[in-house]
């Protein structure tokens, strides 16, 4: 009998020490998750941020524009570094190779972290197309509030205006229809506004 439990005695250790790796795992994960959320939440801060400064766009135009480009910027920037640091955290963290529901914990919190990232990069393109249209839209909004119909030669400006609406009719087709969606509802936002 007392060898019966010796024997099994490493065992129970083992499970035990594997029950512990595994709520240490997803105590790690839940963190991460915290982290994910909190780094989304900036980010929607950033992108309210974002659509108040874009309505008010008017003769700071450029200077707007470029505030808006800087923050999108900045945005990813610290999104990449901040996921990328959590990656690298993560995988610092040796596991044991041999358990499989550790393996299987790991690769789901990889899916997660890859499926926030691509979220997270097609938000930042989104918010950067959105700057881009916002931007084209007040110009256009503001050229027809402002300045009388334009007769031939254009100015310098009335072109690059033109410029910058060619460039959204060669990009629309491109775009998904619920980034287009997305783009028309900013842009009636934009126009109710002014």
């Amino acid at each position: 009998m007392n060898e019966v439990a010796v024997s099994k005695e490493p065992v129970n250790d083992r499970l035990e020490k594997i029950f512990y790796q595994l709520l240490d795992t997803l105590d790690r994960q839940s963190q991460e998750r915290q982290l994910l959320v909190r780094e989304k939440e900036e980010l929607g801060k950033l992108t309210q941020l974002l659509i108040n400064q874009t309505k008010e766009v008017g003769q700071y135009e450029a200077g707007i524009r470029k505030r808006i480009q800087d923050c999108i910027k900045e945005s990813a920037n610290e999104a990449m570094n901040s996921i990328e640091k959590s990656i690298s955290e993560k995988s610092n963290h040796s596991i044991e190779q041999s358990i499989s529901k550790i393996a299987q914990i790991c690769k789901s919190m990889d899916l997660t972290i890859e499926a926030f990232r691509a979220e997270k990069n097609k938000s930042s393109w989104k918010i950067f197309v959105v700057a881009i249209i916002s931007g084209i839209l007040s110009s256009i909004l503001l050229t027809l509030a402002l300045i009388p119909k334009p007769t031939l030669p254009l100015t310098t400006e009335q072109i690059g205006y033109l410029q910058e609406g060619q460039m959204l009719v060669q990009m629309w087709p491109k775009l998904t229809k619920q980034e287009k969606n997305r783009l028309k509802a900013v842009s009636y936002e934009i126009m109710r506004n002014n």
